[in-house]
């Protein structure tokens, strides 16, 4: 059974399985993978196949500690230990003929799920991540990739290439809100595609589930996750080895009802500013400016003012001038005057964080 691809390098599941109990050679992509399993494997542990390794994750996975980065969305990326259990909390069983291409950094949590759904389903990897794009597609029809678990930031880059019929047939988002125009584009682009969204706290692991945009909380998690004031709360029981001394963690994620039962996500709290006496969520604001055809991609942020604390400010990517983006804003209805960014900048690219997020400073 092959477990890892990339380009011409690969690796059998009886050769991962050696490799746990040596020195790994090989790409520095698949050793740091590798490492990841061995932190977890004590030295001299009896695991001969694969079949021994999904046995002893599954049997003791309360008890198995996995440290990682934060995803430094608004600043520098810290490191966090959290239990294996949390980790494959929605774990699915599947067939063991499914090709995953790899699109996030297996340094951070999102990574480390997708690698546990890959390797407990004895699943193949092709790693696509920190490619250009052309490659990416390219190495998804070539290698029959079946299913993506990405930020929508990387399907948002992707869409462009994606003009071939593929085997795909499911692409898993999380780290970012989900918009509609991406999972539209997707649907277009790949017919029959079969979309979940996914919200995953770093310190606590998958516990939302949705289908699009819309989340809701999973029969299981009811008496373990809820919505406070319109923030999302998680029970310290799924914290792990998470440090918090209330029962209830405050996740800094809110949302808004759509229907009795079902929500999206709206804002951070790092994402709500206060400028000149009013609050801002830039999230809004980004949707607004994504909306215009003028706009090919942004990211809105803010800088500090000495008069008005923070200011609103908005990196984008378009081919029209600073002159012509400027009359966009200034003629967005939707957008109270405060919330209009007062500082524009145009950039061929957006910057992105480890886990491939719009990095947002």
């Amino acid at each position: 059974m092959l477990f890892y691809r990339e380009g011409s390098f690969t690796k059998t599941y009886d050769q991962f399985i050696k490799d746990l109990h040596i020195d790994p050679v090989g790409s520095k992509n698949y050793i740091e993978i590798v490492n990841i399993f061995k932190s977890i494997v004590p030295s001299g542990l009896n695991i001969f196949t694969i079949e021994d390794l999904v046995e002893y994750i599954t049997n003791y996975s309360d008890a198995l500690n996995i440290r990682f980065k934060t995803s430094g969305t608004t600043g520098e990326p810290k490191f966090i230990t959290q239990i294996v259990k949390n980790l494959i909390r929605h774990f699915k069983k599947t067939k063991n003929d499914l090709v995953w291409g790899f699109c996030y950094s297996p340094h951070h949590i999102a990574g480390i799920q997708v690698l546990f759904q890959i390797v407990l389903n004895k699943n193949t990897l092709i790693y696509l991540f920190n490619k250009d794009f052309k490659s990416v597609e390219n190495d998804i029809f070539s290698n029959r990739v079946t299913n993506i678990s990405c930020t929508p930031t990387f399907m948002k880059m992707l869409l462009p290439y994606l003009n071939r019929e593929y085997k795909l047939n499911k692409v898993t988002f999380g780290g970012e809100r989900l918009n509609n125009y991406i999972v539209d584009s997707l649907k277009e682009r790949v017919p029959g595609i079969e979309i979940r969204n996914v919200y995953a706290s770093t310190e606590a692991g998958s516990i939302l589930a949705s289908d699009g945009e819309l989340f809701y909380i999973p029969e299981t998690l009811k008496n373990l996750v809820k919505i406070n004031d319109g923030e999302i709360c998680i029970h310290h029981s799924l914290l792990g080895s998470f440090e918090n001394y209330f029962e209830w963690f405050k996740t800094g994620d809110f949302v808004d009802y759509i229907t009795p039962d079902k929500f999206r996500i709206v804002a951070r709290e790092s994402e709500i500013i206060n400028t000149g006496g009013y609050r801002v969520s830039l999230g809004k604001v980004e949707e607004v400016l994504l909306e215009q055809k003028e706009v090919k991609d942004c990211v809105v942020y803010t800088r500090d003012s000495s008069v008005l604390g923070k200011i609103i400010c908005v990196k984008v990517v378009t081919d029209s001038d600073l002159k012509g983006i400027k009359s966009i804003i200034k003629k967005l209805s939707s957008l109270k005057q405060y919330e209009k960014p007062q500082y524009i900048e145009i950039v061929q690219k957006l910057d992105l964080t480890e886990t491939g997020k719009v990095k947002r400073v």
